[in-house]
């Protein structure tokens, strides 16, 4: 019963966690159903539940049959372990085993996008849709991979699939909101956002109007509709969104140059967080703002407790010391930290090109600090809710600008002004940029 719920991808969590709570009652030694609990409290965001389910499942897996073990371990690996090379590993031989079972394609899927490789999670994900087209979840990874690699038309393909499966599931609207920012749908975006209110996700309207409004320069009111966010999330359950929306308005204003949101917004994801994404993303925040010091220590801490986590170690934890660096004018340093997260290129919350590209300006290499600014707004779909795409446009006008290239540097600068035509007239960084666009046209 519980995996119908879940197959269908309703909004049900609570019944669905319920009925395999239910199951563990009737039989404490059932190893799948303490493995199906942690998939689902994984995908909800009760990250030390989910650690805790799939542990148990895997001091039970003896119990199982050779297909079920090595379901047991993918997802062991992957959520506990935190190692997901071994995880791969893993679910590549699973799926040789059985090449004929849907799922072993679908958990590849989910650690392929994970690890910022989408052509892969695209493959598998596609095999598992095509083994298994009634499961909601299985069309997630390949349509948001998709979208990661900018092919939203096959996105909505996938999407409509699903739909007409009479499926549905929350991340599929998710990236629809995304779909529609990028080709610039304002009834498409508002769709979503109505549809998670319609469907008692008020929470994530809210998150999602907060995500729309930085997007558009419109800060105070992001901050207002992450406050209301904020105060909803208790109501169904999601124990992490409170977390995120601290980390998600901690990066912006780390980019916004507005420190003192990050001094208090970072603090709060170390709080009320014990998710290691989220405690980089508070890290990162810090460090922009030049408190390298609880930015390194947070860095520090999440090496010693995830030693095996390879995206943590190669692309994050650099990236927070390469901002370190950065802040205290080492460019060199910057550039030499982010080589380890070059083969990450692409993964969502990818910071690097735009360190490279600060760090490159820093130095005076203004043409090649003007690709990396350049490479952030030609794959929109890499970095989703930050505003790093607008602000990209900004810092490419600048290095233009100090390149002496006035005609190029004054088209970027108004390729900003046009998407933060509804920004806050007072915030800082859009005074800056107008001053300095209108020194330009002297």
């Amino acid at each position: 019963m519980a995996m119908e719920f879940y197959a269908k991808g309703g909004n049900k969590d609570e019944a669905v966690i319920s009925l395999f709570q239910l199951a563990i009652k009737l039989d404490p030694n059932f190893a799948l159903a303490f493995r199906d609990l942690a998939r689902h409290q994984f995908d909800i965001g009760r990250h030390a539940e989910a650690v805790a389910s799939i542990t148990k499942a895997f001091d039970l897996r003896t119990r199982t049959s050779e297909n079920e073990k090595l379901s047991i371990e993918v997802l062991y690996y992957e959520f506990a372990a935190a190692d997901l090379e071994k995880a791969a590993e893993t679910a590549e031989i699973w799926k040789r085993t059985f090449p004929r079972f849907w799922l072993p394609f679908h958990s590849l899927a989910d650690i392929y996008f994970e690890s910022g490789q989408y052509e892969k999670a695209v493959e598998n994900g596609r095999e598992a849709v095509r083994l298994n087209p009634n499961f909601a979840a299985a069309y997630t990874n390949p349509a948001g991979a998709l979208v990661r690699l900018n092919r939203f038309a096959e996105a909505k393909t996938l999407y409509n699939q699903a739909m007409a499966n009479n499926l549905d599931h929350l991340a599929y609207h998710f990236y629809l909101f995304w779909i529609g920012y990028f080709e610039h749908d304002p009834a498409a975006i508002q769709q979503q956002i109505e549809w998670m209110r319609t469907h008692d996700y008020q929470h994530f309207a809210l998150a999602y109007e907060s995500q729309l409004a930085v997007l558009e320069g419109r800060w105070k009111q992001s901050l207002e509709f992450s406050s209301r966010a904020r105060a909803e999330p208790e109501k169904y359950g999601e124990k992490n969104l409170g977390a995120s929306l601290f980390a998600w308005d901690a990066h912006t204003a780390a980019l916004f140059g507005d420190c003192p949101t990050v001094k208090q917004r970072a603090p709060q994801v170390t709080t009320f967080s014990e998710n290691s994404n989220l405690l980089a993303d508070a890290a990162f925040a810090l460090a922009m703002c030049g408190e390298d010091r609880q930015a390194l220590r947070i860095a520090d801490e999440l090496a010693a407790r995830f030693p095996k986590d390879a995206v943590l170690r190669e692309p994050r934890l650099p990236t927070i010391r390469a901002a370190v660096e950065l802040y205290r004018g080492r460019s060199d340093q910057t550039i030499e930290l982010l080589q380890s997260a070059k083969r990450y290129e692409g993964q969502f919350l990818f910071f690097a090109p735009y360190l490279r590209g600060l760090a490159l300006l820093q130095k005076g290499a203004n043409a090649e600090a003007a690709a990396e600014f350049q490479s952030i707004h030609q794959h929109p779909g890499w970095f989703d809710w930050t505003p790093l795409i607008l602000l990209s446009h900004l810092w490419e006008a600048r290095v233009l600008a100090l390149a002496g290239d006035k005609a190029r540097s004054r088209q970027a600068y108004e390729e900003f002004f046009a998407l933060w035509k509804d920004a806050d007239a007072d915030l800082p960084i859009l005074i800056e940029a107008t001053n300095e666009y209108q020194h330009l046209k002297k």
